[in-house]
């Protein structure tokens, strides 16, 4: 096993903003957050190995990856257009599943479920709501 892709560690909670989102709209980026399990910290992340899949497919990331609330938080950015491209045609749930390799040598993983819809997905002022939400905070459930 490569770097980075060893033996899995704890399992880490994942959301995205929107989490929501719709074929049309004038959002460009789909947020991912993972807040890492107790004890693991950004520096403990290489940075190389972040993966984000929807319905299988490898999402290309739009960014490195950034770092939230007392460095325990990962944000990744996924432009919408390439999330829906990797979801396929069908509207409805569609289930993602984030990566990240320690430098320990374990991945740690998260797994959601995002909306595909047909039409417009939230407003921008609310999705900077939640993303100031997902940022900022230690925790969510």
């Amino acid at each position: 096993m490569g770097r980075g892709w060893g033996r899995p560690a704890a399992a880490a909670d994942l959301a995205a903003s929107p989490n929501t989102v719709g074929r049309t709209g004038a959002l460009p980026g789909v947020f991912f957050y993972l807040l890492l399990p107790t004890g693991r910290k950004a520096s403990d992340v290489d940075t190389k190995f972040a993966v984000v899949r929807i319905r299988e497919a490898k999402l290309p990331l739009a960014f490195r990856p950034d770092f939230g609330h007392k460095q325990s938080t990962v944000v990744v950015v996924a432009s919408r257009e390439r999330l829906l491209d990797a979801a396929g045609a069908a509207d409805g749930p569609a289930p993602v599943q984030m990566s990240l390799g320690l430098k320990s040598g374990e991945t740690i993983i998260g797994t959601m479920g995002v909306e595909i819809v047909a039409g417009a997905a939230p407003s921008p002022s609310w999705v900077l709501a939640e993303r100031n939400y997902y940022f900022d905070r230690k925790t969510w459930k």
